[in-house]
């Protein structure tokens, strides 16, 4: 799991270890201003926000995802002093015989529910 910060407007800054922070773009999103913002400022919540992320990091993500087949999935959004943290983590889907097992379940599920309500 990996933790992201958004900050609308933040400055580019340099980290400690020499790597620069660059925005990976998060499109899509519907994030609702928290209760305590401004109320006479209404920012669009499907806007596009930047991710602020070291760049070694984000290679690393785009690796997994571009490579391994993962997805990269919001697990977590919270506020703290004042910028969103992200909280992501990877999935993967399932394979076609997974799919097709779990297709025969769900119709031995609804044959058995009709057979139940037709008998009584």
């Amino acid at each position: 799991m990996t933790t992201v910060s958004s900050a609308p407007g933040a400055p580019r800054s340099r980290s400690p270890s020499g790597q620069g922070r660059r925005g990976l773009p998060a499109r899509g999103a519907h994030i609702s201003p928290p209760a305590t913002a401004s109320t006479h400022v209404n920012p669009d919540p499907l806007r596009k926000r930047k991710l602020l992320l070291l760049e070694k990091e984000i290679n690393k993500l785009i690796g997994k995802v571009e490579r391994a087949g993962y997805a990269l999935v919001p697990l977590n959004l919270h506020f703290a002093k004042g910028r969103g943290k992200l909280d992501v983590g990877f999935a993967k889907g399932k394979k076609q015989f997974d799919k097709r097992d779990a297709e025969k379940e769900k119709d031995w599920e609804r044959a058995k529910a009709r057979l139940m309500r037709n008998k009584g």
